[in-house]
């Protein structure tokens, strides 16, 4: 098992987004974004393919597409926007979630 760490960021971190994470249809858990705070996520099956979702969208912001991603033995986090997609090594190790202002 490992730990992941989530970010919802539009230039900095924003509050009030219900951040869902999902093994396949299976909800995992859901938390909801704090003003300059990230959220650790513990026990998340190695080498598994989760979903993160934005299921409740913050006044003013745009909902943000989905974010597949996976941790290895070592902690270390890979990212995808698509399910069978090119993962790749974020920077500083977490999953971060950008949302666009609403025009």
């Amino acid at each position: 098992m490992a730990d992941c760490i989530f970010c919802k960021i539009a230039g900095k971190e924003i509050p009030g987004a219900t951040l869902t994470v999902y093994d396949g249809e299976e909800k995992v858990a859901s938390h909801v974004s704090e003003a300059g705070k990230s959220w650790t996520l513990e026990g998340m099956e190695i080498g598994k393919v989760y979903r993160l979702e934005e299921t409740n969208v913050p006044g003013g912001y745009e909902k943000a597409e989905d974010i597949y991603f996976t941790v290895d033995k070592d902690g270390k986090v890979t990212v995808s926007d698509k399910e069978d997609g090119k993962f790749t090594a974020p920077k500083d190790n977490k999953v971060v979630m950008v949302d666009e202002y609403k025009e």
